[in-house]
């Protein structure tokens, strides 16, 4: 990464780079919304008045950062993304391998449209990799020609005992019940308390990425999480709070004045072609 002069940010030391390797760029991406309602510092009042502001947030701009505007600012390099853990951000797609999809027993599909999340794999008591398909199709004799076709998602309980795995059998000789969810947000030690986390924690579940993180490995990126509980040391958190306290200096703060002067806000903060340093 590039290094600046802590006394001077207009120096910059660019790495040393061994050959065929890219230059990696920081991108701490952040979203930030303006509101029109938001904190205004001066208002109008007739005398013995009080201020009642508006409780509702008003309309509203969202800034959002995207992969195909830094590889246009930054041709050749690689990005590294680091991102707050909002729920978005961890979200994964609907062909992700989620132990939270599956219902204990099979569950019928009403398209076969639903067949979407990719087959996994396991390991087999000969040591071998076996790939496993989470859909099973049934078929039915419906008169002499007719058949019918129905599409089954595997649930827990199928699963786990392709994979050799599962206590069903144990908990029934005790005359108990092998629950899908234990109740309990983290597993015991070896993931034996249910179905539920023994999935979790079977290599192709454990391995799944979000889909916001498989994007950006695609793209040929990198990416990364800040810790869960952090305080506000996302580092675009000072570009924000900077461009709301001039937005609020220089304009009204009226949606009309932040979609005419919201883009010149943020070029004063950070100048497209010099070094921020307002910041």
């Amino acid at each position: 990464m590039e290094r600046y002069d802590q006394d001077d940010v207009t120096k910059v030391t660019l790495p040393d780079l061994p050959e065929g390797q890219k230059q990696i760029v920081m991108v701490t991406q952040d979203e930030s919304t303006f509101y029109s309602n938001e904190s205004p510092m001066n208002l109008w009042l007739l005398e013995n008045k009080n201020p009642i502001c508006n409780k509702s947030p008003g309309s509203s701009i969202m800034m959002m950062l995207r992969i195909p505007l830094f590889e246009k600012l930054h041709p050749g390099c690689q990005a590294l993304f680091i991102l707050d853990q909002s729920s978005n951000h961890n979200a994964y797609a609907p062909t992700a391998k989620c132990a939270t999809c599956f219902n204990l027993k099979d569950t019928q599909l009403s398209s076969v449209n639903l067949r979407v999340i990719l087959p996994g794999y396991y390991i087999g008591p000969d040591g071998e990799k076996k790939i496993q398909n989470f859909y099973n199709l049934e078929i039915k004799n419906e008169g002499k020609k007719n058949k019918r076709r129905t599409w089954f998602r595997k649930g827990l309980e199928t699963i786990l005992t392709e994979h050799g795995l599962g206590k069903w059998d144990e908990y029934k000789a005790q005359g108990k019940y092998w629950k899908a969810k234990c109740g309990n947000k983290e597993a015991n030690h070896d993931f034996t308390c249910c179905p539920y986390h023994m999935l979790e924690n079977q290599p192709d579940f454990h391995a799944q990425k979000t889909a916001l993180e498989e994007l950006v490995s695609k793209s040929g990126h990198l990416y990364t999480l800040y810790p869960k509980y952090h305080g506000e040391t996302n580092w675009i958190e000072r570009y924000w709070s900077t461009v709301k306290r001039i937005a609020r200096k220089e304009c009204d703060y009226s949606f009309k004045a932040l979609q005419e002067n919201l883009d010149n806000f943020l070029d004063q903060v950070s100048p497209p072609e010099e070094t921020p340093i307002e910041i």
